[in-house]
């Protein structure tokens, strides 16, 4: 074998082994990314999940209830059950949700605003 015939063999079986080493270095590229977003996505749902425990202790707490019989006194809940009675049962629950989420929120807000002075 020539020495030539040997360097377009040793180039051919080089270019080869670069091509192989750029396609798994892709695939173990994508598959960060892959579990990076897994990860984020796991993350979130943990969060929500979290989020949705702690809001439904605090609707049942004490504090909250009588908190929010306060706001009702004074007419400032967004919308009361009974005004939201006429809606089909879906919106109406998702009405319920969505407000439980705000009043919990407002409930902080003004609790912690209070702590603060």
């Amino acid at each position: 074998m020539k020495v030539s015939d040997f360097l377009l063999l040793w180039c051919n079986v080089y270019q080869n082994f670069n091509k192989r080493l750029r396609y798994l270095s892709i695939r173990v590229n994508d598959l960060v990314i892959t579990m990076t977003n897994v990860t984020r996505s796991s993350a979130l749902e943990h969060e929500q999940n979290l989020w949705e425990n702690l809001k439904q202790a605090i609707a049942a707490s004490s504090g909250f209830k009588r908190w929010q019989e306060e706001q009702e006194v004074i007419g400032t809940l967004p919308c009361k059950d009974s005004a939201c009675d006429d809606r089909p049962v879906a919106v109406n629950e998702q009405i319920k949700e969505d407000n439980l989420d705000e009043r919990v929120n407002s409930y902080l807000r003004e609790t912690l605003e209070a702590l603060a002075y």
